[in-house]
């Protein structure tokens, strides 16, 4: 799946073959939340949405929830911390969820 951004209304406002379509989205208005959950519909894979302040929501999926931990972790300019887990898979994986310090 690539990357995909749309505006409130469901527009699409920005697609990317990479997480450069999110980086650069980023540049323009920051990133105010990142999730990451598990969706069926992506054959099991991680779904990671990356919500923005102007109401954007970018997304893209992961093979690997450690890679998506990484990638949020590195972006120290977003200022976004780690939440507890909201849900869970069966008890085998929780849902991750990050946000910015308010």
């Amino acid at each position: 799946m690539p990357t995909v951004i749309c505006n409130r209304d469901g527009d699409i406002v920005r697609r990317s073959r990479n997480l450069r379509g999110i980086l650069d989205h980023a540049r323009r208005t920051p990133v105010v939340r990142a999730t990451l959950s598990r969706d069926a519909a992506f054959c099991g894979n991680y779904v990671a949405r990356f919500h923005y302040a102007n109401g954007d929501i970018g997304a893209c999926t992961y093979a690997d929830p450690t890679v998506f931990r990484r990638f949020v972790r590195a972006r120290r300019s977003w200022g976004l911390t780690e939440v507890e887990p909201t849900g869970n898979d069966g008890g085998n994986w929780l849902q991750q969820d990050w946000r910015a310090n308010v």
